[in-house]
């Protein structure tokens, strides 16, 4: 990846457009998307080359999952990613037992309750059985909150 200090520029109208660069990362498990350790874990900054340790992680992931986790060197444009809405997230997940139709419609409609507010709607597909049992769904959420997946 180069130079953190160098950014890529762009001719547009006579003028240099900045862009921000934007990298994907594969977070483990049991490793906290944060600055600071929390109870001992990891952090995806110390797992960085420590010329990337100050761009800013683009959402969050929780401990114990695991996934796609993009990093961003502009924390303005890192932020407009973030903003509930702006950007639709989709998460491949599995979940115990085979889950019944009338329940996934529930989260389609934003039925469901979470921490005491109601769920958005959410795009739902089952994929199939998962590795492990259970089943495996694609699920799209175009507003989250925190822990909404899980």
């Amino acid at each position: 990846m180069g130079s953190p200090a160098l950014r890529h520029r762009v001719p547009a109208s006579g003028r240099d457009l900045r862009l921000p660069r934007v990298f994907a990362f594969n977070k483990p498990r049991k490793v906290v998307v944060s600055r600071v350790r929390e109870g001992g874990a990891n952090t995806v900054f110390e797992l960085l080359p420590a010329d990337y340790r100050d761009w800013v992680a683009v959402g969050r992931l929780d401990k114990d999952s695991e996934g796609l986790l993009l990093f961003c060197d502009d924390p303005r444009f890192a932020q407009r990613l973030m903003d509930p809405g702006a950007v639709a997230k989709t998460y491949i997940v599995a979940v115990e037992g085979f889950p019944r139709e009338h329940d996934l419609d529930a989260m389609r409609r934003g039925g469901l309750v979470i921490e005491g507010q109601p769920a958005f709607p959410v795009e739902v597909r089952r994929l199939g059985k998962a590795p492990r049992g259970g089943t495996r769904f694609e699920v799209v959420l175009h507003e989250g909150r925190n822990r909404e997946i899980r």
